[in-house]
């Protein structure tokens, strides 16, 4: 009787590892027969535009069902959306980028990554958290938000401004009262003249505002070069021969 269950477990084991390599070889398939047909339609300089794209674009068609957001990653039941939901964006780092999904409830931030894995890997952010939300551009597209939570910032583009645009309106009706958005140079200015924020932190705040950034190299923000002394180990501020 136990050597008859081994043998059904080992059949049933053989059976399921066929059904994978069975699937696996199909979507090998049906990649190929798509880049074939992109090269064949004079649309491979495209392709070498933005690599990452169109193997997002792959993964989705073979696998769509990672277009969905998977309702274990929410923080409740109860959570509502308030955007337009699942939309494929980009998020942005300094030297790379992925895609992914994102999602707006009234609770909640989620970006969920595409990967051929099949672990999708979800990032979340509580909305009370996040200190910062400003339109960005992108490759001079004004097309990105950049935000920024306690723990984490996110950098993401839009392949849609409008879609940019409905997102950031609903998040910002939803955040913290401290949140610092488009609107808040002068609430900026008054803490640092009441000395409730540095010099740097001012300077760096005003880079955000006129849309520079940490997370995009091309838009990194900049400070006025004050001193001249670089040689001394102490510096006598009150020496004006030590500024520019």
């Amino acid at each position: 009787m136990f050597i008859n269950f081994s043998l059904h477990l080992q059949k049933e084991f053989s059976s399921l590892a066929a059904s994978k390599i069975s699937n696996f070889r199909s979507k090998i398939s049906e990649w190929i027969r798509i880049l074939v047909s992109l090269a064949t339609d004079h649309q491979f300089d495209k392709v070498l535009e933005d690599p990452m794209n169109h193997v997002t674009k792959l993964l989705i068609s073979t696998s769509p069902e990672i277009c969905n957001l998977d309702t274990q990653h929410l923080e409740s039941i109860n959570e509502r959306f308030i955007c337009k939901k699942n939309l494929l964006i980009q998020r942005l780092f300094p030297m790379t980028s992925i895609y992914g999904f994102i999602n707006l409830t009234d609770r909640n931030l989620y970006f969920q990554e595409i990967c051929g894995s099949g672990v999708a890997k979800v990032h979340r952010a509580k909305l009370i958290s996040i200190r910062k939300v400003r339109k960005r551009r992108y490759e001079l597209a004004n097309g990105a938000i950049e935000i920024e939570a306690a723990t984490q910032s996110f950098y993401f583009n839009f392949k849609d401004p409008a879609d940019r645009n409905d997102f950031y309106n609903a998040l910002v009706k939803h955040v913290g009262p401290n949140c610092l958005t488009e609107k808040t140079l002068n609430q900026v200015t008054e803490l640092w003249k009441n000395r409730m924020m540095s010099n740097f932190d001012y300077l760096l705040n005003i880079n955000y505002i006129a849309q520079r950034s940490l997370n995009d190299f091309t838009q990194y923000p900049v400070m006025p070069w004050l001193l001249i002394n670089y040689k001394d180990k102490e510096l006598d501020l009150e020496d004006p021969a030590n500024y520019r």
